[in-house]
Order: C-alpha cells, then sequence, then structure tokens
C-alpha cells in the first residue's frame, strides 16, 4: 500500500477545450501524483479534453467556472459571482480535506488562494507563462506557498515584477511518442498536398501577435526563390490573425507554398512525418512546447533569441538562434538548414539527446512531485 494513498490534492485550472502546453503540463502531474499514490481532486472549467487523457480518472471531479476578477482593457468585477463560488468551493473542499491545493496557472488561483487560507492549507500554483505585473497580483500569485515555473526566464520574470522566488521544472516531453521514425510515412504528407520532396518548415502556434507568424512568412518568402530546392511552408494553429496571416501570404506571393491548418489531436505525427525544420519566431515563451517536440521528434529548430527559447535551443548545436525581428536574418537561417540535409540531421540529433536528458516526462514527473512534496511536508 502507499504512504500516500490517504493524502488528497485539489487541482484546479482553468483552459480550452484544446490540448496543449497547459494541459499537457497537467495531464502530466496529475498522472505523476496518480502513480505515488495522492487522491487527486480535479475541479477544472473543460474538464473532459483533461480527463480523457489521464491514466486514471480523479478521485473527484467538479466542473466549475472562475469568475475573474480583472482590470485590463475591459474592467472584470463579478464580485458578488466571485463570492458565491468561493463559498461553494470552501464548502465542496472543507468536506474532502485535501492536503494541498494546486492551481494550473495564474486564473484559479485568484480562486484557490483565499480557500487556502480559509481552509488553513498550502497553496501551489504552477504558472505556465510571463504575464504582466497586474495580472501576477490581480491573480494573488505573490502570496501563495509555492510558485512553479517552468523555465529560468519565466522565474526571472516572476522575481523581477513581484520580487518572490519560483521553483523551476522544465515541462515534460513524452519522448518515446514524440521521435524521430527510421522510415518516414508519407501518407500525412501527401494528405496535405505537399511534395514529397519538399523541404518543410513548420511553426506551430497560437495564431496572436506575438508568435509573429507574419515575420515566419516574410522570412520564407525571401529564402524561398534563393534555395537550391522545393519549400513549403506549414503552419498549425488557430486564433484571430488568420485571415491576416492568410491575406499576407497572398501579398507576398507564397499562399500556394503555404499551408495553413488549425488545431490537430496530435502535433509529433506532423514533426515525424511532414516537417524537415521547425521555426518559431515568438519573441515571448514561458517555455515553447513546440520547439521542444520538435526536437524531441528530431528536427532542427530556428528560434528567435528572447525568452525560455534560449534555455531550450543551444545555438549552432542543435537550432540556430536569430537575434532581433529582421525577416533577412530569419531567411538566413532557414537557407543554411535547407541547403544542407546533413547539418539539419546533426542538429536534429543534439536536439532529440537534449529533449531526452532535460525534458522527458519522467523527469517532469519526479521534479513536479518533489516540490509539492516539499511543500506538504514544511506544512
Amino acid at each position: 500500500m502507499n504512504e500516500h494513498n490517504n493524502k488528497t490534492i485539489a487541482v484546479m485550472h482553468f483552459g480550452g477545450n484544446f490540448l496543449r502546453g497547459t494541459e499537457v503540463c497537467l495531464i502530466h502531474t496529475i498522472d505523476g501524483l496518480d502513480a505515488a499514490g495522492y487522491k487527486v481532486i480535479l475541479i477544472a472549467n473543460q474538464p473532459d479534453v483533461i480527463v480523457s487523457r489521464l491514466k486514471n480518472p480523479p478521485y473527484k471531479l467538479l466542473q466549475s467556472k472562475f469568475p475573474e476578477i480583472m482590470i485590463d482593457r475591459k474592467i472584470s468585477f463579478p464580485l458578488l459571482r466571485y463570492v458565491k463560488k468561493i463559498r461553494e468551493l470552501t464548502h465542496f473542499l472543507k468536506q474532502e480535506q485535501p492536503s494541498l491545493i494546486l492551481t494550473s496557472g495564474g486564473l484559479p488561483c485568484q480562486m484557490g488562494l483565499p480557500i487556502s487560507k480559509i481552509l488553513g492549507i498550502p497553496i501551489a500554483v504552477h504558472l505556465h507563462h510571463p504575464a504582466a505585473k497586474r495580472y501576477f497580483y490581480f491573480w494573488m500569485i505573490p502570496w501563495a506557498n509555492l510558485i512553479i515555473a517552468p523555465s529560468k526566464h519565466t522565474h526571472a520574470v516572476i522575481n523581477q515584477k513581484c520580487k518572490i522566488d519560483a521553483a523551476i521544472v522544465y515541462n515534460g516531453i513524452d519522448v518515446d511518442e514524440a521521435f524521430f521514425p527510421a522510415i518516414r510515412e508519407m501518407s500525412l504528407r501527401n494528405s496535405l498536398n505537399i511534395s514529397q520532396h519538399a523541404v518543410v518548415i513548420s511553426t506551430v502556434c497560437a495564431l496572436i501577435p506575438h508568435k509573429r507568424v507574419d515575420l515566419f512568412l516574410r522570412a520564407f518568402a525571401i529564402a524561398k526563390p534563393k534555395s537550391r530546392y522545393q519549400l513549403h511552408g506549414l503552419v498549425i494553429g488557430k486564433g484571430p490573425e488568420k485571415e491576416k496571416l492568410n491575406q499576407l501570404a497572398v501579398e507576398l506571393g507564397i499562399a500556394d507554398a503555404i499551408t495553413f491548418i488549425e488545431r490537430v489531436p496530435e502535433i509529433p505525427p506532423y514533426h515525424q512525418q511532414v516537417t524537415d525544420i521547425h521555426l518559431l519566431a515568438s519573441d515571448e515563451e514561458g517555455f515553447g512546447l513546440s520547439v521542444a517536440e520538435a526536437a524531441a521528434c528530431g528536427l532542427p529548430n530556428i528560434v528567435s533569441a528572447s525568452g525560455a527559447l534560449v534555455e531550450i535551443v543551444q545555438d549552432g548545436v542543435d537550432g540556430i538562434q536569430v537575434h532581433g525581428d529582421s525577416a533577412e536574418h530569419f531567411a538566413q537561417a532557414i537557407l543554411q538548414l535547407t541547403e544542407s540535409s546533413e547539418l539539419r540531421s546533426r542538429m536534429g540529433q543534439a536536439g532529440r539527446q537534449q529533449a531526452v536528458d532535460r525534458f522527458s516526462v519522467t523527469a517532469y514527473k519526479k521534479n513536479m512531485l518533489q516540490q509539492l512534496e516539499s511543500l506538504l511536508t514544511a506544512k
């Protein structure tokens, strides 16, 4: 019998009905807690997407919305709903008597922290990305017992804005699922009408301004006519900039060489079967899941030299870091890799090794459990 099977941890999550960085981390966390013998109560606004991927269902499940108090472009101040929800969840958790509350992301901490104080139990918050200072304080992050950040960069932002430290736990990649196949299947590439002979440069991200997909398109447009090979661009993601980016591809004269697809169930198959080079031009990443996934699949990465991306990609070893926002500089990096299959292979192998050594799910679960148990021990 596991020594922890009488302890319960309440996990609070606010997210969308799709699986990406935050949700993947949460699934690994819950699976790790379950394997260690903890009972997990999951409180989430859209729990189905999480529960469907867990190895075992949570001990208890509660679907719940999280009213947010925030002053941003719009003022959100649903005080009555906020207080009512705190009372409701406090009553629920008082009966369950958890030993710890873990919030996945900052917004649930705004709800979880008052509850933890009322019940007299510790609270940990797993922040997935940097944010403006006002967000940290509205979410009540500085008053949590433990803050967990996915990178040194995110830790530095938290420390700079709130003068507090955070534990660093790098996100985990399933390196057994994300790998570079000995023989590449072409069925997925064929289904996208991409030539088997094309060198494919992809970007995987939400189509929002700070991801700078427009920079990806401009760099591709510069590199395409200069390459000795047929180049094709693949954009995987959805967001408010979709139409704008489609129009930009037309204006740049590359619409016939760019394929846009929205969110897909699994990213690794696209890295394994379609992509030759992965590029992320984002100027602010808390970690960079798509970059780590690409590395695990044996692909070289081109990234902006900013945020946490410089912690994942070693310049000249497993990819190329590009400084600044020059499309010409990104195009030069693209050409450096498209023109040499040997360089792509060498960098891809180095990236795969780093993913196995630093970003495995096993390491993530171990480190996350260690942090949470240190808080339970200190209680």
